[in-house]
């Protein structure tokens, strides 16, 4: 293992390590999820990675980190409990307070860098009420003392919300991005390389049909042996009934269905289709 240790936190399918792979030409040498399956998709994706299946407040860090030197800790905690997608539901508490690990662990090895992602609602981090409810008048609270403890181990702190499209990726996915740092060097955000127009130098945005396998259209859900349920279908029919024209000018369109049909143009960086609430 290398003496400047690269650790992922929050590792689920490999993205961000992979994306940390590209940028370092390295791979990451540690990646923890309390997921056995996370794990075992990550481990597929990252053969040469230790991998860690332990819940990522108990894992004991410095037991695999020794005496070596970590350069840069990367965190994604779960941000269902946070993102507004979640709506009026109650929140999970023992969610919302994962950001505390990261805290954990760095006060014990001090990563010269950490670097975190999450919704851009995790700035309005507070207590919940008996319910599971955010209180408003408290909003931000929790943000702001988790702040103050990573800035007393130490830490420079820069956050900012960045768009995935302005980047080059075909999703207009917006996230809180945030850097610690405590090697005595300057935060530094990248540049955008693409706007939507494709003006002042920058590259137009990537069109997200050109990241489909056309050659792969999948099953239709009319042939199906067994017919959808009749409130499926009904909602079909009704979505059908408004929609005049699927195809014109040669611009495609990406169909969701989840709890409801909606239509996005293919031609254009796409939102994030997501899995949960997140």
């Amino acid at each position: 293992m290398e003496r400047n240790l690269i650790i992922d936190c929050f590792a689920g399918g490999g993205g961000a390590s992979v994306g940390i792979e590209m940028a370092l030409g390295r791979p990451v040498n540690i990646a923890i999820n309390h997921d056995p399956d996370a794990i075992l998709m990550h481990k597929t994706n990252h053969p040469g990675t230790l991998h860690l299946t332990e819940d990522i407040f108990k894992v004991d860090l410095q037991k695999y980190v020794g005496n070596q030197h970590v350069s840069l800790m990367w965190a994604s905690p779960d941000c269902t409990s946070h993102s507004k997608a979640k709506g009026g539901q109650p929140r999970k508490q023992g969610l919302r307070i994962l950001p505390w690990a990261v805290y954990k662990h760095a006060k014990v090895i001090l990563p010269d860098v950490i670097i975190m992602e999450n919704v851009e609602e995790i700035q309005q981090w507070g207590p919940l009420d008996e319910s599971g409810r955010p209180i408003k008048s408290r909003t931000g609270e929790d943000y702001n003392k988790f702040i103050a403890a990573m800035k007393s181990i130490g830490y420079e702190f820069d956050s900012r919300e960045l768009v995935a499209a302005d980047y080059g990726a075909p999703t207009t996915r917006k996230r809180w991005y945030a850097v610690f740092r405590r090697d005595g060097k300057q935060i530094v955000w990248p540049k955008p390389t693409h706007n939507r127009l494709g003006t002042d130098g920058l590259k137009p945005y990537e069109q997200c049909g050109d990241y489909i396998d056309w050659s792969d259209l999948g099953k239709s859900i009319f042939d199906r042996p067994k017919p959808l349920a009749e409130a499926t279908q009904k909602r079909i029919a009704t979505e059908s009934r408004n929609i005049s024209l699927i195809i014109q000018n040669r611009t495609l369109y990406r169909v969701k269905m989840r709890w409801h049909l909606s239509f996005s143009i293919m031609e254009k960086p796409d939102k994030v289709i997501p899995e949960g609430n997140c």
